[in-house]
């Protein structure tokens, strides 16, 4: 009786023993599972994709100058003496020979009718500074006639670019706080260089019916030297030695020789990719061909 106790205690370890080496073992299994998988997620490439989109870069010349009316004129008093007032306010339409103000003639002893200034054109008047009691003279003016339906733009260009400038050359124009994107040619191209500043004049002729655009106001004017239209436009960022990009396509990625047309700005024109077509733009010095990756949204 104390034999079979005996056998069954130590078959009773025995199984304890075991079950317990079995039950270790499933927790290092699963332990190394865990790890494996924690491994794998952290080391999983990711990456963030743009789409190619067609478009047209422009190597373009940019001159900032200001804007103004197609016709200017200042106003002048015929006749010295102390500015009485003026009959029209500032930015008010007149036409021409409107009287625009009165000066009272300041000769001692003589007493004369107030002379009367007017606008030698039609347009809007403006600069009007002078005070009552101010001393006026004929080299003096008095005011400022702005016909601006018509925006003039004069640029000075160096002249080291005097053959890529010509009459009829695409531009367009932009004015800060103003969205619209005015589009235009050059008018008129001198074809004398200037000595002293080493400048050409080219003019260049905006319409102003909505009177948007007021003289004076600075422009920044861009003329297309050349124009790379409908190409395909990646981010530069996204070329890895200047020579290819990374496609992805259905969680892979495959590297694709581009050639580099034009460059400006953040973008390059290139050849060897299609517009739609899905590129990485960040992430790319991390993978290689043919790798599978995950994206960011």
């Amino acid at each position: 009786m104390k034999k079979l106790i005996t056998w069954i205690v130590i078959i009773a370890v025995l199984v304890g023993i075991g079950y317990t080496f079995k039950v270790r073992i499933a927790q290092k299994n699963a332990e190394k599972a865990k790890k494996a998988a924690a491994h794998k997620i952290i080391t999983k490439k990711v990456v963030k994709l743009e789409t190619v989109k067609k478009g047209t870069l422009y190597d373009e010349l940019k001159i900032v100058t200001a804007a103004k009316g197609i016709r200017e004129v200042s106003v002048f008093s015929d006749a010295p003496g102390k500015f009485v007032r003026y009959l029209v306010n500032e930015g008010d339409f007149v036409k021409k020979d409107d009287v625009i103000c009165e000066v009272e003639r300041d000769v001692r002893g003589l007493k004369y009718k107030p002379v009367t200034v007017t606008a030698p054109i039609t347009g809007y008047a403006a600069n009007l500074f002078i005070d009552r009691g101010q001393m006026v003279t004929p080299q003096m003016p008095v005011a400022v006639i702005s016909n601006y339906d018509r925006i003039e733009l004069s640029l000075n260009i160096p002249g080291v670019l005097a053959s890529q400038v010509y009459r009829g050359q695409e531009c367009y124009v932009e004015f800060d706080g103003n969205s619209k994107r005015y589009n235009t040619r050059l008018s008129n191209v001198s074809p004398i260089i200037d000595r002293r500043t080493n400048t050409f004049i080219a003019k260049a002729y905006l319409g102003n019916k909505d009177k948007k655009i007021r003289s004076g106001q600075m422009a920044k004017v861009f003329i297309i030297k050349k124009a790379y239209r409908d190409y395909p436009i990646i981010n530069r960022d996204a070329v890895i030695d200047g020579n290819y990009v990374f496609l992805y396509k259905n969680g892979v990625v495959h590297k694709r020789a581009i050639n580099i047309i034009y460059g400006t700005g953040n973008f390059y024109a290139v050849k060897g990719v299609m517009p739609g077509d899905k590129y990485v733009i960040f992430g790319q010095n991390m993978i290689k061909d043919g790798e599978k990756v995950e994206t960011l949204e």
